[in-house]
């Protein structure tokens, strides 16, 4: 396929022109031209500059190809170029080359116009390419200046052979301090700290193989500087170098140390407190810490005392040695005119010594400090409830400045074994009150077991005097062993009634002890037909009493297993107080009806309600809501007790509202599971 061309043909001769393009189809391009002749017509077509090529003749009659070049170059029109004359000498063509022509051809050689049109267009082709390249060079190194100035790192240029600085940002130099002129003065090893330039060249040298470094730098005011540098080779204007990213890593590297500092403090820590927990033994304890501390802070040896109980001396009594060193177990130290001993009493604060040998406040010990070599001291308090029980001493036998760090790690195992300490204490009071507990309520089991025997033998000895004596009370209250003289009549009657009222009372008492002692024996109860009945017997002592009995029965419900004699006792108990605290004209209503998976049975009275603060103590044992009801009514205390136990024995809950004055609602829930 042919190369469409667009063309303009600055020609004042028209046959000139048609041998000109039919050349260059020769040469395969497909041309789209057209010609003009002067100025006007020249300017006028370069208002719209597409053309690939301009082709002019060199001498017009009132133009020349020269004149038409300069008018392209002053528009800065990228069109090429050619001459296509007659006649050029070769001052002209070289003068036309000059300025900016891309070639020329005689019009009696116009063979050669086809490869120098090719020649042309490539050029063209090549230069629009370095424009782009050169376009997107600047763009880059654009780019890179802005990063290079605005980065929040610091950035250096090095020379690759000497590491001298050759530029670096403003970052850079707000970080170290240095101007610019500074820095291209020195190398990059002025600055780092003189004790780490040793193998610095070496390293440097490396970069290609390690680009990432952690180091110190120092700044212009002597500040030190963790930094983590990141490097690469590259070319910078012309010449080989490193370029260097720098980042401040210190506050990184600071709270990493400090990270470290209480990771290994935590450590030791929790060794400290895994002993204490694991053994209660004091001298343990203070072996631990001693051999804890004395590794963690390399030390041959450590000590731990104990003060007596009037603080007048301190016995050591727990150590950590290395091997060879001499044992200052049993030793006893006097606390009188001892300054370094009075100091941590009196502060409850740690002492550091650096000359333990010279220092005049370990004088009355300095024979001990000979005999173990210790050089340095650091001596730790021991506090349990805010007094000072003892020290841990940290011997150095060499001389040794312990820092703030240092002195802070073994203050606080002190204060841990203090901890340990009073754990241990708080342990054996709590196993001592423990072994007083268990022996008090194996007594108290004791006793109980012995009130039970004691209930129920006497209950059983009454059961049958108690049928005797009722038997014979009923035969003489009903008038059946003969008739009663008037002023009998009376004292039989209550004797009577007591002697139900006693004969109650033991069967209460049975229940309760057949609920504690013994399993129930459940079978299917239909509690539609049991409450039936308890609602037929009772109406007639509700009419007695003047009290209206209602029941509410939902039939067909489904039978519970339980032990029919103790349900009937519930719902005895229930209605009977019912009765007997609801006034006459009142009102007692029995509802049975299913919730869910359960019997709901309700007894509500109208009666006097009892008092908020006591419905919880309601059901337990003996307990009356007032006393004087109970002389009234007469009573135990057992019924309600009574009530709530046999419910929990079939897998039941009892609860009960009231309002004084207005009466209360029971309600007892029994599950259907297990039924029949």
């Amino acid at each position: 396929m042919s190369h469409v061309l667009n063309l303009l043909f600055l020609e004042d001769d028209v046959y000139d022109a048609e041998l000109a393009i039919s050349e260059l189809e020769r040469a395969g391009y497909t041309c789209r031209w057209e010609r003009v002749e002067a100025r006007e017509g020249f300017l006028a077509a370069l208002e719209t500059p597409d053309y690939d090529l301009i082709l002019a003749d060199y001498n017009l009659p009132a133009f020349d190809g020269l004149t038409a070049l300069a008018l392209l170059r002053e528009r800065d029109l990228d069109i090429p170029f050619v001459l296509v004359s007659g006649v050029l000498g070769e001052e002209t063509a070289i003068e036309s080359l000059k300025s900016g022509a891309t070639d020329y051809v005689l019009k009696d050689r116009l063979s050669r116009l086809g490869p120098v049109v090719k020649r042309a267009l490539q050029e063209k082709e090549e230069q629009a390419q370095r424009k782009l390249a050169e376009q997107a060079l600047r763009a880059s190194e654009a780019k890179y200046r802005t990063l290079f100035n605005h980065s929040a790192d610091p950035i250096f240029i090095l020379r690759r052979d000497t590491y001298q600085f050759l530029d670096c940002n403003l970052a850079a130099l707000a970080l170290y301090g240095y101007t610019l002129d500074e820095f291209r003065s020195m190398t990059v090893h002025q600055l780092h700290p003189p004790d780490e330039l040793k193998d610095l060249k070496r390293n440097h040298v490396d970069l290609a193989a390690k680009p990432t470094r952690h180091d110190t730098h120092v700044t212009r005011e002597g500040r030190r500087l963790s930094v983590e540098t990141h490097s690469a080779a590259f070319e910078y204007e012309g010449q080989a170098a490193w370029i260097s990213i720098v980042r401040d890593v210190t506050s990184r590297v600071k709270a990493a140390e400090e990270i470290r500092r209480r990771n290994r403090e935590l450590t030791l820590l929790n060794r400290v407190i895994s002993a204490a927990t694991s053994s209660l033994d004091v001298t343990h304890i203070l072996e631990v810490a001693c051999r804890e501390l004395a590794l963690t802070l390399d030390l041959p040896q450590a000590a731990a005392a104990l003060l007596d109980a009037k603080q007048t001396q301190s016995t050591v009594v727990a150590e950590y040695l290395e091997p060879g060193r001499p044992s200052a177990l049993g030793n006893r130290i006097p606390v009188a005119d001892n300054p370094s001993l009075t100091y941590v009493l009196t502060h409850k604060l740690p002492l550091r010594i650096a000359n333990a040998q010279e220092d005049e406040r370990l004088a009355p010990i300095r024979e001990l400090m000979r005999n173990r070599g210790t050089v340095s001291i650091l001596i730790a308090p021991v506090i349990v409830r805010d007094q000072v029980i003892g020290t841990l001493g940290l011997d150095a036998v060499e001389p040794r400045s312990f820092s703030d760090e240092e002195i802070a790690l073994a203050q606080s195992v002190a204060m841990a074994t203090g901890q340990a300490f009073e754990t241990a204490r708080l342990h054996q009071e709590l196993q001592h009150h423990a072994e007083e507990l268990s022996k008090a309520l194996q007594k108290l089991q004791e006793l109980d077991h012995l009130k039970s025997e004691f209930i129920q033998n006497v209950s059983h000895e009454l059961r049958t005097p108690l049928a005797i004596a009722r038997g014979y009370a009923e035969l003489l209250d009903q008038g059946e062993l003969g008739d009663l003289r008037p002023e009998q009549e009376k004292p039989i009657a209550i004797i009577a009634r007591r002697i139900v009222m006693l004969s109650r009372l033991v069967d209460d008492i049975n229940t309760i002890l057949e609920l504690e002692t013994q399993e129930l024996h459940k079978e299917p109860v239909d509690l539609v037909e049991l409450v039936n009945d308890v609602l037929t017997e009772f109406k007639v002592t509700a009419k007695n009493h003047d009290l209206t009995l209602t029941g509410d029965v939902q039939p067909d419900l489904p039978c519970i297993r339980g032990d029919p004699v103790h349900l009937r006792r519930v719902l005895d108990n229930l209605l009977g107080n019912a009765i007997k605290f609801t006034p006459a004209g009142g009102r007692i209503t029995v509802c049975l009806e299913r919730d869910g998976e359960n019997a709901l049975l309700e007894v509500a009275d109208s009666g006097m309600g009892i008092p908020e603060d006591q419905l919880e103590r309601i059901f337990n044992r003996f307990y009356q809501v007032d006393g004087s009801l109970r002389r009234r009514h007469g009573g135990t205390g057992l019924g309600l007790a009574l009530v709530k136990e046999i419910v929990a024995a079939h897998g039941g809950r009892v609860s009960v509202t009231s309002q004084v004055g207005e009466g209360s609602v029971f309600r007892v829930c029994l599950p259907f599971n297990g039924a029949a």
